[in-house]
């Protein structure tokens, strides 16, 4: 009790928040965590419907009790009988006594038929996946335009709060074989999760220092990967262990786990380091004047550059880059339980845990390459366009060879192995076009983001109506899911090409901001910026950015962490 009543516990009657470990971790941290965990749990949710369809639609073995068999089916040809009488009763009395035989020792009779449990077939299974995109697509660019205007971190928890109750309603309408019905919950599912990308890159557009974008944007992105992870084997470990309730028993716990996550984030999560009430001195100060690009709000519709968006070569290599990714991403997310039940013969768990390991992979490659690139920008070992080139056409590029040697491999461990080192390749690109409008226009990155993942979205519903189509063929599985992948290949071969001589990091002249454009950030009356007011350090100031203000304070006061030569960290 003495502890309570130390100074080092009370700082001017005031509980001192420093001697907390979590005091200490700096929020912009927290915050990339936070989200992470979000994408996590959401895109663990949408592996739920794939998981359990595949499940579903499978042709099981169906079988009768003996009892169910009428005698009449199993009595002899009379025509083969012989024709002395004698042997033709000795015939039906055999047959009596063999068929009492079997029902008393309860045995059952041979496989009657192969029957699944949905009576789905593959196109409709196709049209399923592929309405989610319906919806996802709708609400791309709006939530980006709405991020810039409102707090995107509220956006953000919407979109899962409405993702989540969708997800509830979804097994009851696929064991009522609700078609129609399911098909409109995947909608307003995908309605819901399209705000999600946009927002997110509002949130880092207030956040996140210029030396550390990729940092923070790769940990949140990760989380999209390291979905798949616990959607897949969750699954097929319930729908393995549980019986009938575990096939939609995924669908409910996906969402209890999202609940909790909403609470939480609720708790955490702020507009920007002004708004935040426990945020330290230092990371306030360091992230508002490192941004090179204040907190603006665009005022209206009209006066946002749309034009210059869409003719822009950086941001079409973005456009093309977000496209060839999500090819191989979603095929992956809809259809990668098919492939490895149907051409590699595992079961719904061990399909669970295979499939898991390359997004598992994956979820640790990307905060890695957002690492990567941070430090080759930082010690000025390549231009900010060359690193995000060398990650995206590397990433890209590697995924690309791997896929076609998954498409000519034919034992398992080398299916296994080339899946694996595909996928996880390809968490290096997202340290390159998915981050690559925070460097041309930090001002609109969520519109961007938005105008992108729209087109992204495209090549998903795509390629569910095309990976369906060639993989209707079971009895060629092997030569149908080598055209998959064979095609996914050239997607990102193409990729490769177009964002290598297309790309930069440079912010483009259009996303300069203009004065009649501008409200500035003000702690107590939002967005307002013509009175002249000025935040600490010149914060709210327009003109010319002073470069010194980009680097990191030269000393941290808290006592507890360290200023290094990248930026103020904390502890991470």
């Amino acid at each position: 009790m003495e502890v309570l009543f130390s100074s080092s516990f009370w700082r001017n009657g005031v509980l001192n928040r420093d001697i907390f470990y979590w005091s200490n971790i700096t929020k912009r941290y927290i915050l990339a965590w936070a989200t992470c965990i979000g994408f996590m749990l959401t895109f663990a949710m949408r592996c739920n419907l794939g998981v359990t369809l595949t499940e579903l639609t499978k042709p099981k073995n169906v079988t009768l009790p003996v009892r169910e068999v009428l005698l009449d089916e199993t009595l002899p040809d009379p025509g083969n009988f012989n024709k002395t009488f004698a042997n033709g009763l000795y015939s039906l009395a055999q047959l009596y006594i063999n068929n009492r035989r079997k029902i008393d020792e309860n045995i059952d009779t041979d496989i009657v038929e192969k029957v699944a449990t949905l009576s789905w077939d593959p196109e409709m299974i196709g049209l399923v996946h592929s309405s989610f995109f319906w919806g996802y697509i709708i609400t791309q660019i709006p939530s980006g335009y709405a991020a810039s205007i409102y707090p995107p971190y509220k956006l953000f928890t919407i979109s899962i709060i409405i993702s989540t109750s969708m997800n509830i309603f979804l097994p009851v309408a696929i064991k009522n074989e609700n078609f129609c019905g399911t098909i409109f919950l995947r909608i307003i599912q995908g309605l819901a999760e399209g705000m999600l990308y946009p927002c997110c890159h509002g949130i880092w557009a207030k956040w996140a220092p210029p030396l550390e974008r990729s940092r923070l944007a790769t940990i949140s992105f990760s989380g999209s990967y390291a979905g798949p992870v616990l959607g897949y084997a969750l699954g097929g470990y319930l729908i393995d262990n549980y019986g009938a309730f575990g096939l939609l028993s995924p669908f409910y716990f996906c969402s209890f786990l999202n609940i909790i996550w909403i609470a939480l984030f609720c708790l955490l999560a702020h507009d920007s380091p002004r708004s935040h009430p426990t945020i330290l001195q230092e990371e306030r100060d360091y992230i508002e004047k490192s941004l090179d690009e204040k907190v603006f709000a665009v005022k209206s519709f009209w006066s946002t550059p749309w034009k210059s968006f869409f003719t822009s070569l950086p941001v079409w290599a973005i456009i093309v880059a977000n496209f060839c990714r999500s090819w191989t991403f979603y095929m992956l997310i809809i259809s990668q339980s098919r492939f490895l039940e149907d051409v590699l013969n595992l079961d719904a768990s061990q399909a669970g845990v295979v499939g898991a390991i390359p997004h598992l992979v994956m979820a640790f490659i990307v905060p890695v390459g957002g690492w990567l690139a941070d430090n080759l920008r930082r010690k000025k070992i390549l231009s900010p366009t060359n690193v995000r080139k060398v990650m995206n056409c590397g990433g890209f590029g590697t995924e690309a060879f791997f896929l076609l040697v998954l498409s000519y491999t034919k034992t398992k461990i080398d299916n296994v192995m080339a899946l694996i080192i595909a996928v996880g390749a390809s968490g290096f690109a997202i340290s390159g076009f998915n981050v690559n409008h925070l460097d041309i226009a930090p001002r609109y990155a969520s519109i961007l983001m938005g105008i992108t993942n729209s087109c992204g979205t495209l090549s998903g519903i795509l390629v569910s109506i095309v990976s369906g189509a060639l993989t209707k063929d079971t009895v060629n599985a092997r030569e149908a899911w080598r055209d998959v992948f064979v095609l996914a290949a050239c997607v990102h071969i193409f990729g490769v090409v177009f964002y290598g001589f297309f790309a930069s990091a440079e912010k483009q002249y259009w996303a300069e901001p203009h004065e009649d454009m501008i409200r500035l950030y003000d702690d107590d009356n939002g967005f307002g910026g013509e009175d002249g007011h000025e935040g600490p350090g010149g914060y709210g100031t327009l003109g010319q950015v002073n470069t010194d203000l980009a680097q990191p304070p030269a000393t941290a006061t808290n006592g507890h962490s360290t200023v290094e030569d990248d930026g103020y960290h904390g502890i991470n």
